[in-house]
């Protein structure tokens, strides 16, 4: 078994459980595993042994991790251990469960009330928006719109009102770094006109998607606020444009009554969303 190729060799994870892996992913993914499972860490040979790795591509491993601050090398004891990044992204991955825990009940609230189907959203990098969470409405013709699919941020409200009420820098970059395709008549691809539409959907509190990612759907967007009083998400309610645009004012203000609540269960103080 010695004289065998990795590739062709079962191996044990950081939990013991029988693998066979010539994915490099995996083995990045495993060696990360390994050290998280250890509070007091992992040397070199710990990690090598451990997983039967080849040593050169546990040097690369390591090395790469450690440059994007993945895992800490403490020269002393010369034991790896869990970086600021996992620990950053473990408390992201905290934080959108609690968004998604905390808003349930209000999305289910609001599809009772409009009777359309609501969405819970987030931003994610670089430009995408992606729905965390949706209560969808009894209609038999309503949007289709899945969980997890991504969708560029200037062809959706949520995506519009979350970008809007970042700062100026990071809207630029954002709108300048973005690569745009038109998926109706209606999708805005200009960027000056965008970041002019960004400005106006802030001011007003609200945002419109008037069938520019699909035609004869319309979606209206409010944002979410944390603690900081910063936008972490949006809410927003969508169906087939005649319906929506019917009664547009009640699914407007019945939007930003479930942000404020939303927000104030996050920690934000302020009484109406801005």
């Amino acid at each position: 078994m010695n004289n065998m190729k990795w590739n062709s060799v079962p191996k044990y994870d950081a939990r013991g459980d029988w693998i066979m892996t010539n994915n490099v992913n995996d083995k990045v993914l495993l060696v990360l595993e390994a050290i998280c499972d250890e509070k007091s860490g992992l040397t070199y040979s710990d990690i090598v042994n451990r997983l039967s790795l080849p040593k050169s591509t546990t040097h690369r491993i390591l090395d790469s991790l450690k440059r994007m601050n993945y895992i800490s090398f403490d020269a002393k004891t010369e034991r790896y251990s869990t970086g600021l990044k996992i620990i950053e992204l473990g408390v992201k991955g905290l934080q959108q469960q609690e968004l998604v825990d905390v808003s349930i009940d209000f999305l289910k609230k609001l599809t009772e009330i409009t009777n359309e189907t609501s969405f819970l959203s987030i931003l994610i990098e670089p430009n995408e928006i992606i729905h965390i969470y949706k209560v969808e409405s009894s209609y038999s013709i309503r949007t289709g719109a899945d969980l997890g699919i991504r969708r560029p941020f200037y062809a959706t409200a949520v995506g519009k009102i979350i970008v809007a009420h970042l700062n100026d820098d990071q809207i630029h970059e954002i709108v300048k770094s973005t690569q745009y395709s038109s998926f109706t008549k209606n999708t805005m691809t200009d960027p000056t006109f965008l970041i002019e539409e960004l400005r106006r959907v802030k001011k007003m509190g609200y945002c419109m998607d008037d069938e520019e990612i699909e035609l004869g759907l319309t979606c209206f967007a409010v944002p979410v606020f944390n603690w900081t009083d910063n936008v972490i998400a949006a809410i927003s309610v969508g169906g087939p444009t005649d319906r929506m645009k019917s009664k547009e004012h009640l699914i407007v203000s019945e939007l930003q009554k479930t942000s404020i609540e939303i927000s104030k269960w996050l920690g934000y103080h302020r009484e109406t969303v801005q």
